[in-house]
């Protein structure tokens, strides 16, 4: 039931993306921009409500890199306070930018 529901809400936002882009091209009188614009709108539309999804994968995947582990000696600081210095900030631009806080501790 849940997957017929699915295909009903595809197929319900498939007709209003391309009855959208049709509604807003009618003003067009080039017929060769027309259509290019139609489908290129059509796309956008068709994927703007997965797009925050589609973002977040690649800022997701800049942040999962191997320099940002945790890596400590559990022998040297069990029992111990850990401190930490003021952070380092770094911006690294994706498709939005990240700011990336560096921390340094020390036992």
């Amino acid at each position: 039931m849940a997957g017929i529901i699915i295909w009903l809400i595809l197929g319900a936002w498939f007709f209003i993306c391309i009855s959208l882009s049709r509604l807003f091209v009618t003003r067009i009188e080039n017929q060769r921009i027309k259509i290019v614009s139609r489908w290129m709108l059509f796309a956008v539309l068709l994927i703007a409500p997965v797009m925050d999804e589609i973002i977040g994968g690649f800022q997701f995947r800049a942040m999962c890199i191997p320099e940002n582990l945790l890596i400590y000696d559990e022998k040297k600081v069990r029992g111990k306070t850990v401190t930490t210095k003021s952070p380092s900030t770094e911006t690294v631009y994706k498709i939005l930018p990240i700011w990336i806080l560096t921390r340094k501790w020390f036992v």
